[in-house]
């Protein structure tokens, strides 16, 4: 990545014309941020490029930051969850990694997550920073708010995904624009803790700041339910403190009666979507085309593929609604293919399709996740038990009264596969070192625990300078180096 006092940004009609939340700016390149973002109308240019560098760009090069569309890589494939439809054959290398539990420092996918996500907290950094030099800024909290929701979006997937707690490391903190002076910032490491407060603090600004007018840009409820998850991913998590966020998300999300209703490219910004990242059909700045690739239509011979392990426990524990809407075995090797993401795009690598970041499903099992706590069982009751077991009815399973930890982690597993969320359940109760490490053991993949966090990408390490002691400043995760 690489941050300085001038920004190229390139509008792209962005994600307009299928999700009407969004302003439609003209285009614009080559501007100098602080002779443009003078005025509230140019500060909302400046959020729409945050969502636009979110949205990631439609293309196969890895130089081009893809944003989003290449999310499900480092949660689902890296997970037992996913894997390639030919391991080996057709794919690159850098996507076979992920199946296998070798990820190199040198993968380009990885390399373009972090830099996509960075790429996002640059441009939120760009808005923030104009934000304080203008005179009026009280009219400007929610544009602060979403820019700070957007931050600590990125943030959050960064830090559960390359930052680790070993020798207290985190990731870099870059919370504004940095000057040339400043660049040191950028290469060095902060602790986990510093990361989370920010994220934290920027989370309860959007509370205070935004509202739930939209649904696929930052609200209210979504930076509840984000706050909820990041108090029960932290050291020490605080189940309480979660609780409390989740109270506050509004009550006119509800869950849909058919769980394919979700996913339907003609029902999108249902009312059990709580935050969306939009696509457009057929175009090709604001389509995308993972969807293409699930299918094994697009440019590779299909990743996102269910293993052999999910899709047998899909088929015997799910729930035939479920199990309907996400195996699709129309593929003659017998591979599993998710019918989720299917669009209704002319050219399926320039789907419309939306992807879906919240659900109030989420929330309902957040709640029963914070209720939980830190035993190994919870009584389905409360506020919350009615929706937990429509999300199981609405599958094809019976109501319960009671459910295990293992019972929810198995639950999240067949409720939200394909939605990005595997690794960081995983990781969040716990268990994803005694999950992958069978899993891998059953697959013939060799495994250790640290393959449960990402290294640097290796192009960071070498754009970084040396430290006083003649030292790499940008420090590996341990147990890669």
């Amino acid at each position: 990545m690489k941050y300085s006092k001038y920004i190229i940004i390139v509008f792209l009609g962005f994600l307009l014309n299928s999700c009407s939340d969004f302003l439609d700016p003209d285009p614009d390149s080559a501007i100098k941020t602080e002779d443009f973002y003078q005025t509230a109308e140019e500060l909302e240019l400046g959020v729409i490029a945050i969502y636009d560098a979110l949205q990631g760009v439609n293309s196969n090069q890895l130089n081009d930051n893809r944003g989003i569309q290449v999310e499900f890589y480092v949660t689902e494939m890296l997970s037992d969850n996913a894997n390639t439809r030919t391991p080996d054959a057709n794919d690159s290398a850098d996507a076979g990694q992920f199946e296998n539990f070798s990820v190199e420092s040198n993968n380009g996918i990885s390399a373009n997550y972090y830099s996509s996500m960075y790429r996002v907290i640059y441009l939120a950094n760009v808005v923030l920073d104009a934000v304080e030099t203008l005179e009026d800024a009280s009219s400007l909290t929610r544009i602060e708010a979403e820019a700070r929701f957007l931050r600590a979006y990125a943030y959050f997937n960064l830090i559960r995904m390359y930052g680790e707690d070993v020798e207290n490391l985190g990731l870099p903190l870059v919370d504004h624009v940095l000057t040339e002076e400043e660049k040191a910032i950028q290469y060095t490491r902060v602790s986990e803790n510093k990361i989370y407060d920010l994220i934290i603090e920027d989370f309860l600004n959007a509370t205070e700041g935004l509202d739930d007018t939209y649904k696929s840009r930052a609200s209210k409820s979504a930076a509840h339910t984000f706050l909820a998850m990041v108090y029960m991913t932290i050291d020490n998590a605080d189940y309480s403190e979660a609780l409390v966020h989740l109270d506050q998300v509004a009550s006119n999300y509800a869950l849909l009666d058919n769980y394919a209703d979700i996913f339907d490219p003609a029902n999108e910004l249902n009312s059990e979507i709580i935050f969306s990242i939009g696509f457009v059909n057929d175009a090709a700045n604001d389509s995308q085309n993972y969807s293409a690739e699930f299918a094994a239509t697009g440019n590779s011979s299909g990743v996102n593929y269910l293993t052999t392990d999910l899709q047998a426990k899909l088929s015997n524990f799910g729930g035939t609604n479920r199990q309907l809407y996400n195996i699709d075995d129309n593929d003659s090797e017998d591979k599993y293919q998710t019918a989720k993401h299917t669009t209704n795009s002319s050219d399926d690598e320039q789907a419309g399709t939306d992807f879906i970041v919240l659900r109030y499903a989420d929330v309902v099992m957040l709640y029963a996740e914070a209720n939980m706590g830190t035993s190994n069982e919870v009584n389905v009751s409360g506020s919350w038990a009615d929706n937990y077991n429509k999300i199981r009815t609405r599958a094809g399973l019976t109501a319960v009264t009671t459910i295990t930890k293992d019972e929810l982690i198995d639950e999240r597993r067949y409720e939200f596969f394909s939605e990005n969320k595997r690794m960081f359940d995983l990781k969040r109760f716990g268990v994803a070192t005694e999950v992958l490490s069978a899993f891998a053991a059953a697959s013939g993949y060799d495994f250790n625990s640290s393959e449960v966090t990402l290294p640097i990408p290796l192009r960071e390490i070498n754009l970084s300078p040396l430290n006083s002691n003649g030292e790499i400043a940008l420090i590996q995760n341990i147990n890669w180096r």
